[in-house]
C-alpha cells in the first residue's frame, strides 16, 4: 500500500521542488533541496511505522517516480518556472 502512495506521490512532486527552487540558481543546490523535499514525503508516508528500511524503500520510489514525471513531462513544460529551465 505504502509502494503505491510513494508512486502515486512521486508523481506530483515535480512542481513542487520547482516552486521551492524557483530562486535557487546553483543545479547542485537543487538537487538537494529536491532530494530532502522526497525525504519528507518518504516520512510522511512512514509515519505510522519509522523503520529507516521502510523510508529508504518509499524515498526510492519517490524519487524514481518523480524524475520520471520531472524527465517525462516537466522539463519542457511551460507550467515550468523560467527560473528553472
Amino acid at each position: 500500500m505504502t509502494e503505491a502512495i510513494a508512486a502515486l506521490l512521486g508523481l506530483i512532486v515535480p512542481p513542487f521542488v520547482d516552486l521551492l527552487t524557483k530562486k535557487i540558481s546553483s543545479s547542485n543546490v537543487r538537487f538537494w533541496v529536491s532530494i530532502l523535499f522526497c525525504l519528507g514525503v518518504a516520512v510522511l508516508i512512514n509515519l505510522n511505522n519509522l523503520s529507516t528500511k521502510d523510508i529508504f524503500e518509499s524515498l526510492g520510489t519517490v524519487v524514481l517516480f518523480a524524475q520520471m514525471m520531472y524527465q517525462t513531462y516537466w522539463k519542457n513544460s511551460d507550467l515550468r518556472s523560467q527560473d528553472n529551465k
